[in-house]
């Protein structure tokens, strides 16, 4: 986790996928236990729209901090655009945290034994106003990180983490700013903002607080940023990944942070579904919407786990007999993994049969 970054959850295998992939002996039950004991890692809300992510414990307050940020700015102008009432939205909450103080509670009951008038409306974002502000706790009912149901509980106000020590606004930004190059840089300026949800503006501040120094990435960016004391490894780093293969979820941090992912491989002209499920160069997205397989550093294809077979399916972009003898036998660890302790692997819990049987027969090289 403090190499790979925030993992995100929210009902998808991915982080099983992401972690196992950096720690080949993990188990399931081994990360859901660490995850849901909330010990070394925490599962906390995501910026505004974005799916929950899995933190350790010890940057909790700070990512709250930031996704709070991100949620008060949106709310505010939804607030003020269907006329909501902050005072209503206060009492929903205030309602949500008296039915919680008598214990744990899935959403459907708070919802059946709420009184409140404009409940109907404002739960959802009451509640998530709670976790955020890391006064409520959610917890997956089957104790599974792919869970799409989910209890909540009151913490007890010794337990709440204490957002307030993570200073103000532009400490807060700043020390996001400086784990975010720890773990992805060099990285852009575009990549930070949408990755903390923060403006150009106080992007651009917490570079020059953190002293990040720019540099250029030939065919990627004319500037991208890099923490002072990673300098001299970037310019001793000669580029040889080695030639072990990972198989890497939709998602995986080691891919969605870059924009665009083209940067990550050899030909820029390679074949990839894009937002549509349409057939497109890897050099015209901006995002993957794919598993996609890793070798040496660089992106060579694309997975899919199909259900009926119970196999990864692999379309590669090279046809070096032994890259595909290696990616054969990670493919079939992968798969067994999937198999025997995750029942599927879909792209994210939302996963309509339709699209998946398209990203299906593109890496059947239909």
């Amino acid at each position: 986790m403090l190499q790979a970054g925030w993992l995100p959850t929210q009902g998808a295998t991915g982080v099983y996928l992401s972690i196992r992939a950096r720690m080949p002996g993990a188990s399931r039950e081994g990360i859901d236990r660490a995850a849901i004991d909330g010990v070394p890692l925490v599962d906390v809300p995501g910026a505004h729209a974005r799916p929950w992510v899995l933190v350790p414990r010890d940057e909790m307050a700070l990512a709250l901090r930031l996704h709070l940020a991100s949620y008060q700015k949106h709310a505010a102008s939804y607030f003020a655009s269907e006329g909501i009432s902050e005072a209503a939205f206060a009492g929903v909450a205030a309602q949500v945290c008296r039915l919680l103080d008598e214990g744990p509670l899935p959403s459907s009951d708070i919802r059946k034994s709420i009184s409140h008038p404009e409940a109907g409306e404002l739960l959802v974002g009451a509640l998530v106003d709670l976790t955020v502000r890391g006064v409520v706790r959610r917890f997956p009912v089957d104790g599974r990180l792919d869970s799409s149901k989910y209890m909540y509980e009151l913490r007890h106000p010794d337990d709440r983490p204490d957002l307030d020590a993570e200073g103000d606004a532009v400490a807060v930004v700043a020390r996001a700013a400086e784990l975010f190059l720890r773990r992805h840089g060099p990285a852009t300026l575009e990549e930070l903002t949408v990755w903390g949800d923060v403006t150009k503006g106080a992007a651009r501040k917490a570079l020059g607080t953190l002293g990040a120094e720019p540099v250029a990435v030939p065919g990627w960016a004319k500037e991208a940023w890099l923490l002072p004391g990673d300098m001299s490894a970037w310019r001793s780093f000669k580029g040889d990944g080695g030639d072990s293969v990972v198989l890497l979820p939709f998602r995986d941090p080691f891919v969605h942070m870059r924009h665009s992912p083209a940067v990550l491989v050899r030909d820029t002209s390679v074949p990839v579904l894009d937002g549509t499920l349409k057939r497109a160069r890897i050099a015209d997205v901006n995002r993957l919407h794919h598993h996609t397989i890793v070798s040496g550093g660089h992106i060579v294809g694309v997975w899919e786990y199909d259900p009926k077979t119970e196999n990864v399916l692999a379309r590669l972009w090279n046809a070096d007999a032994a890259l595909r003898r290696r990616v054969g036998e990670a493919a079939g660890k992968t798969a067994r993994f999937i198999r025997d302790e995750l029942g599927d692997a879909k792209i994210s819990a939302v996963d309509p049969p339709e699209k998946r049987a398209k990203r299906l027969a593109f890496c059947r090289g239909n």
